[in-house]
C-alpha cells in the first residue's frame, strides 16, 4: 500500500514538473525512474525481507542481465542528456 501512495505521489510530482518546466529539463532527470526501480529491488527489498520479514517471495526470483543492461543503457542516456543540456545552455 505504501508503494503504490509514494508511486502515486512521484508521478504527481512528474507531471507537475513537465507542466511547470520545459520537457528537455524534465525528461533526463525523469529517465532515471527504471533506475530507482532497480535499486528499490536489489537494495531495499532485500533489506526489508531482512529486518521486517516483507517481501520475502520477491527475492527468490531473480533479475535477468538484459534487465540489467537496459536500466544501464537508460541510466547512461539520461546522464549524457543531462550533460549536453548544461553545453548547449
Amino acid at each position: 500500500v505504501l508503494s503504490s501512495v509514494l508511486n502515486a505521489l512521484v508521478k504527481t510530482l512528474e507531471t507537475k514538473a513537465f507542466s511547470e518546466s520545459d520537457l528537455s529539463l524534465c525528461a533526463p532527470f525523469l529517465a532515471f525512474d527504471p533506475v530507482m526501480q532497480f535499486v528499490v529491488g536489489v537494495a531495499v527489498i532485500p533489506l526489508t525481507c531482512k529486518f521486517l520479514n516483507v517481501g520475502c517471495a520477491e527475492l527468490k526470483s531473480s533479475i535477468p542481465l538484459y534487465h540489467f543492461l537496459s536500466v544501464v543503457s537508460i541510466a547512461s542516456g539520461a546522464f549524457v542528456l543531462g550533460r549536453a543540456a548544461k553545453v548547449g545552455a
